[in-house]
């Protein structure tokens, strides 16, 4: 998803259910401003950003680089990340770091009753990098999926990743 890009959210979605790892879910700002992003960090979890990969203490993750590839000239690495939960999805990270300063993060604690989300590209998103944790009451409701976008090849697609479930 690209800003200007028009969504389907489900605003009932958060009313009887709490966020979860790995939902893709629209907030708002204090400004007004809406955003999509992932959410990554549940309260109270503590997270080591490398290299725009997570990590969580006392919790396994993992990332697994899936291909090269090259995306408006910058060579781009594709990896499957699996949060502690078991949900998988793809993250982006150009090769040549963009946002050095935020493309590492040691012991990051997520407090209570906030979340930390990032973005699917971690180069190219002003994610709780750069605006901070998002509280609850900021979340409205769960992306469901892209409606409208200039790119016609992405229209329709699907959001929701297959969840896999831990024993």
């Amino acid at each position: 998803m690209v800003a200007g890009d028009y969504v389907l959210g489900d605003f009932e979605f958060y009313k009887s259910k709490q966020p979860d790892s790995g939902d893709l879910v629209v907030f708002s700002t204090t400004n007004g401003d809406s955003f999509v992003f992932r959410i990554i960090g549940m309260p109270y979890d503590t997270i080591d950003i490398e290299k725009q990969l997570v990590k969580f203490k006392n919790k396994k993750s993992s990332d697994k680089l899936i291909s090269t590839l090259l995306c408006n000239e910058y060579q781009t690495e594709e990896f499957l990340e699996t949060l502690p939960n078991g949900f998988k999805y793809r993250i982006y990270r150009n090769k040549t770091t963009i946002f050095s300063k935020k493309a590492t993060i040691k012991g990051l604690v997520v407090p209570a009753d906030s979340y930390f989300v990032l973005g699917d590209n971690r180069d190219l998103s002003d994610d709780s990098r750069f605006i901070g944790f998002v509280r609850r009451e900021q979340i409205h409701g769960k992306l469901l999926s892209l409606y409208f976008r200039a790119d016609f090849s992405k229209i329709n697609k699907k959001y929701n990743r297959i969840r896999v479930t831990q024993n």
